[in-house]
């Protein structure tokens, strides 16, 4: 069985996007890493060569993050167990809203479901596991 890491690996490299498994984690929990106060007013829009681009609301938010620049590199590395952010581009503008998952409506899934899908991600690397497991969780749930 192919690692989803090895397939995101190929896939990026064949079509000349070059984006690694960390990068990919790193966007995807952003807002784990630097906690809900200020991903709700910032966003973590790309990595490449070193360098993150951040969005915020305003220039408040702006000078904010000029000022807690070496924490958040120190904390977007320490998440990533290497170093790959070396320095921070931050721009103002082109921060959404976050919206609240709608669970109301959700279809709980099966033990057959939750099975299957264990078996899947039981072999995949720890650092995209997660990312793994809600991707099947959703496709699951919206193919019933």
């Amino acid at each position: 069985m192919l690692h989803l890491d090895y397939l995101i690996e190929q896939i990026s490299s064949h079509r000349r996007w070059p984006i690694s498994t960390q990068v990919l984690h790193l966007l995807r929990h952003y807002s784990e890493i630097v906690g809900p106060g200020l991903s709700k007013h910032t966003s973590l829009k790309w990595i490449k060569n070193g360098t993150a681009c951040i969005h915020c609301r305003n220039s408040m938010w702006s000078y904010a993050l000029h000022a807690m620049e070496q924490e958040l590199m120190a904390k977007m590395n320490a998440f990533a167990g290497k170093i790959l952010i070396e320095k921070l581009l931050i721009r103002i503008g082109n921060v959404q809203e976050k919206k609240a998952k709608d669970t109301a409506n959700a279809t709980p899934l099966s033990e057959e479901d939750l099975m299957w899908i264990e078996s899947l991600s039981q072999n995949t690397p720890e650092e995209i596991r997660d990312t793994f497991v809600s991707f099947l969780k959703s496709y699951k749930g919206k193919h019933k």
